[in-house]
């Protein structure tokens, strides 16, 4: 529901638009995404002041986004972000 309300954005390519926007509050990012990728993507987010998390593979990502598997989940909204953060205990910030 929050996805298609446009809360929860699925996808790098999606991710990079919304961080451009300014909508984008957290973003939860797969370990099993290839490191040159991955730190590319986290040197840019970190620098527009988006919270980062790593912890989950593709297909839990995916799990959650309610697709097949997802390399980076984003929210737009604080108060999602606020609740998954206490949900997902296992959720370390990049620092």
């Amino acid at each position: 529901m929050a996805r298609k309300a446009g809360r929860i954005v699925v996808g790098i390519a999606l991710t990079k638009e919304s961080v451009r926007e300014g909508r984008v509050r957290a973003v939860w990012i797969a370990d099993d995404l290839a490191d040159k990728r991955s730190d590319a993507l986290l040197e840019r987010w970190r620098s527009a002041g988006v919270a980062i998390y790593r912890g989950w593979s593709k297909d839990e990502l995916g799990e959650l986004a309610g697709k097949p598997a997802v390399a980076v989940l984003s929210v737009t909204d604080p108060n999602i972000v606020a609740g998954v953060a206490q949900i997902v205990a296992d959720a370390r910030p990049v620092e």
